[in-house]
């Protein structure tokens, strides 16, 4: 097979040339994902968001059709950027591709955020298709940023508004892993994220301690060694 046939039958060019918002970042062709938005319901202090991207595989049947990640973080501590990192690497996109694609827009989220009371968690449904580099279908969890200028309440609101989601009858009923990001240059969780940490164990019980993972951003060759692994 020629480079250039093997080129046009990748899953990520499929998908370039499927999606018709694009920006240009440093001499890179951005391209947001085309999303189905599949439902949006309110809980007390929150309102839960629902997105689909393709559409669901009758060839995957078992536990091990689907897993959801529900990925938590500090304002600021790169947890958009890690999740469109994560998503490219599941769409198959190579290092020296000229794009890359978004899931998450975050100066619409950031917005939409700052005028906002409600806390917003939002699901996104990967559905899975040949070319994806996992052999299941994902659901990433989106949650609010925490451990910003309104302090502990606001932190409460989000855990809150997460058990909501996952207590919701339209919510998600089985959670593989919890993701916590954090900024590389940290030596130890400062109160706001230890506070979030005791309050997922509450929510998801003492077990979720075994898929509890701690996702480093920001991170150079000589601070790889700072990357923890809970399993």
């Amino acid at each position: 097979m020629s480079e250039m046939s093997r080129q046009d039958k990748r899953l990520a060019i499929s998908i370039k040339n499927q999606c018709t918002e694009k920006q240009v970042e440093n001499n890179t062709n951005i391209y947001k994902l085309p999303l189905v938005s599949k439902s949006t319901f309110e809980g007390a202090s929150s309102i839960i968001k629902r997105f689909s991207f393709g559409e669901p595989s009758n060839r995957l049947t078992g536990k091990t059709a689907s897993k959801t990640i529900l990925l938590m973080g500090a304002t600021g501590s790169g947890k958009t950027t890690w999740i469109n990192a994560m998503v490219n690497y599941v769409l198959g996109v190579e290092w020296d591709d000229p794009f890359r694609f978004v899931l998450i827009d975050e100066e619409v989220r950031g917005a939409s955020q700052a005028n906002s009371q409600t806390q917003e968690i939002t699901a996104y449904d990967l559905h899975y298709r040949d070319g994806f580099r996992i052999p299941y279908s994902l659901t990433i969890v989106d949650s609010p940023g925490f451990g910003d200028t309104q302090g502990m309440k606001r932190d409460k609101e989000i855990t809150t508004a997460v058990q909501e989601f996952f207590n919701h009858q339209h919510g998600i009923q089985e959670l593989n892993v919890v993701g916590f990001v954090v900024h590389s240059s940290l030596a130890r969780l400062p109160s706001s994220q230890t506070y979030i940490f005791n309050s997922v164990l509450e929510i998801f019980g003492k077990d979720i301690g075994e898929n509890i993972l701690f996702l480093t951003t920001l991170c150079s060759k000589t601070t790889q060694e700072r990357i923890l692994c809970i399993t």
